[in-house]
């Protein structure tokens, strides 16, 4: 699945090329993932109460953060939450371009 959106996204010279290519396959392994938790024994990575945060992405770059997994499955992020998510990271890359110093542990 991955090669075809890779071969479609690159097919024609003014195709959409890395655009689609990032979003289309991060949203494939995104909700392959969410299939994946749907049948793991989620206790061999969550002690009940606990949740962990689930990431998906490159082996570089920024990931995408969708939601948490808990005893009780994959919970995914409120929309709330993922536009201050948004907000935070448009921040951080603004103070970055300046060339200002940013605690990204904040």
């Amino acid at each position: 699945m991955l090669a075809e959106i890779y071969r479609l996204a690159y097919k024609t010279e003014n195709g959409l090329g890395c655009d689609a290519e990032e979003s289309l396959c991060l949203g494939f392994v995104a909700f392959a993932s969410k299939a994946i938790f749907a049948t793991a024994d989620l206790s061999l990575t969550v002690s009940p109460g606990d949740r962990v945060g689930v990431a998906v992405g490159w082996d570089s770059g920024m990931p995408l953060c969708p939601g948490w997994l808990s005893s009780d499955g994959f919970e995914v992020r409120s929309a709330a939450e993922a536009i201050a998510g948004m907000e935070k990271l448009q921040a951080e890359m603004e103070v970055f371009a300046r060339g200002d110093d940013y605690d990204t542990r904040n």
